[in-house]
């Protein structure tokens, strides 16, 4: 299953494109196995993806296991600890490329991430790590330091 995982997870860096490309790899075998004429509907994304998929894969299911396999490793990417990234912006695609790749380096090949949007955040960003979360936004240092900032400005109006 390892294999399988490591394949499946190769330039895939966020929980849901990696469950995404498991049910794309999934109806692409159901169709080499069992005759199936169905393609499934690729993002551009996927389309990359699946040109990038190292063949190998194909060589891990026969028609006894393909359920089981994809069943084995859906069960495992949805039990990967996920870093949950909320910004106030969207992220484009190469930089959360870019983003994923820094992460593996130091988290190890199988990590993942969620990137959510947040229009309320002002600059910076909010992490969810192991259910705590840690906010880094510009919003949250001003309202932590409101007071501070009051008194300032209740200083200078009186000169």
């Amino acid at each position: 299953m390892n294999g399988i995982l490591d394949l499946v997870l190769a330039h895939t860096y966020t929980r849901v494109d990696a469950l995404r490309r498991l049910r794309i790899l999934k109806q692409l075998l159901e169709g080499r196995l069992f005759g199936l004429d169905q393609q499934p509907e690729l993002i551009p994304q996927d389309s990359v993806w699946l040109n990038q998929l190292d063949t190998k894969i194909y060589n891990f299911f026969n028609r006894q296991n393909l359920y089981s396999l994809i069943d084995e490793v859906e069960k495992f990417i949805k039990q990967v600890l996920t870093l949950t990234i909320y910004l106030p912006f969207e992220l484009p695609d190469t930089e959360l490329i870019a983003l994923g790749e820094y992460l593996r380096k130091d988290y190890g090949k199988n990590f993942l991430v969620e990137i959510k949007f947040d229009s309320n955040l002002i600059g910076g960003c909010s992490l969810i790590w192991k259910s705590i979360l840690k906010d880094y936004s510009l919003k949250k240092r001003m309202e932590d330091s409101r007071e501070v900032i009051l008194g300032n400005l209740k200083q200078s109006l009186k000169k």
